[in-house]
């Protein structure tokens, strides 16, 4: 966000515009990216479904790597028009994270998903440790005297260069059955996300799942606005701690729900450690000390550790192993919608309150745990 904002000062937008414009405009750019998930991701599931996970993975690499060069010449050129196709474009082909799990899913026993899918979220845990301060860090550094806020952008193409060359020549399809008479046309995705909320199996666990991500992006995207007021963070103290929140994430999920998991049902896992992490995010407001805000943070961090992988598995228990793609594509296209809706709603009422997000994010929490113990009952198998 602090790249984003910082680049759009220099030479992208008309001097002329003011602070206010120049704000919203960070939050189209900051929400384009999950719009463009929400309209990928379960289309782009569905896809690997038919034709494999391996082909489906490359297609979107590629797709990523030339966004992201295209990010990199309209910071070059100046061209916010070009900036922000380009973050759409991203945003479509980052709904791969269905393909992956999906992947994860098929290489795993029934009593070994919840494990294996915490692996995505250790990898998830250490992106938020190394990610915000490099692109910080490599924003300072100009290449071939251009501007430096390019500089992330020529990064992660060079990244994801070298993982489309891993990919290509050492990642193994996972898909056994590949389900070719499946019919796919571009309102597929549309389609799946409503069946996800009309059919009886499922619409209560994607209810469940759309009000616990509101829940978590309303507390955690507006997390840094209350630090700043609360306890006046500065900007590195923020990026310090969201760093340690991420690291913390991902040693709890290899040191504890890695080894645990496999024992446990994800159904057990939710219900407790959803109902802590809503306490402990509404228990914010009443935190008076950088100790006291630590011991919260802890809580929610380590209790979210059970909940995001558990809730995960009951809902992709769902499906058969032939439509894994499918139903991960749903659980994360519903995940880029509810943060979208949150990001656009967020900003005003936190105009209102500085603790509102905080509060209305653990409340939410808390309905979808509600919802949860009382509704949610395991499946066998989705209806396709």
């Amino acid at each position: 966000m602090q790249s984003f904002h910082t680049c759009l000062k220099g030479n992208l937008l008309p001097q002329y515009w003011g602070h206010n414009a120049r704000l919203t405009l960070l939050g189209i750019f900051l929400a384009i990216y999950p719009l463009g998930q929400f309209f990928g991701a379960a289309i782009l599931g569905k896809l690997s479904d038919i034709y494999g996970r391996k082909k489906l993975m490359i297609f979107t690499l590629i797709g990523t790597f030339c966004a992201f060069m295209c990010s990199g010449v309209a910071v070059v050129v100046g061209s916010p028009v070009i900036l922000l196709l380009s973050r759409a474009v991203a945003g479509i082909f980052a709904g791969n994270v269905a393909i992956a799990q999906a992947s994860m899913s098929d290489i795993s026993h029934d009593n070994e998903k919840t494990k294996n899918l915490t692996l995505i979220q250790i990898a998830l845990g250490l992106a938020w440790v190394f990610g915000p301060p490099l692109g910080g860090w490599v924003s300072e550094i100009s290449l071939f005297n251009q501007s430096g806020f390019a500089t992330p952008f020529w990064l992660m193409a060079l990244l994801l260069l070298l993982i489309i060359i891993y990919t290509v020549f050492f990642y193994k399809e996972t898909l056994v059955n590949f389900n070719k008479n499946e019919k796919v046309h571009p309102l597929s995705g549309m389609a799946q996300i409503a069946e996800s909320f009309t059919n009886k199996d499922l619409r209560l666990p994607f209810l469940v799942w759309t009000i616990f991500v509101a829940g978590w992006w309303l507390f955690e995207a507006f997390l840094p606005v209350y630090l700043l007021k609360r306890f006046n963070f500065s900007s590195g103290d923020i990026g310090n701690f969201l760093a340690s929140m991420g690291a913390t994430y991902a040693l709890f999920q290899y040191l504890v729900v890695n080894k645990v998991a496999k024992r446990i049902k994800p159904e057990t896992m939710v219900k407790s450690s959803l109902l802590i992490s809503a306490l402990s995010v509404i228990g914010l407001t009443f935190v008076h000390n950088t100790l006291q805000l630590h011991i919260v943070i802890t809580l929610f961090v380590t209790s979210m550790g059970f909940a995001l992988p558990g809730l995960i598995t009951s809902i992709s228990n769902l499906a058969s192993k032939e439509h894994q793609g499918k139903i991960m594509g749903n659980i994360s296209s519903t995940q880029a919608f509810a943060t979208v809706l949150m990001m656009m709603i967020g900003g005003y009422l936190d105009n209102y309150s500085m603790t509102i997000t905080i509060i209305g994010g653990g409340a939410l929490l808390f309905i979808s745990w509600l919802i949860f113990i009382v509704k949610f009952k395991s499946q066998s198998c989705m209806t396709s």
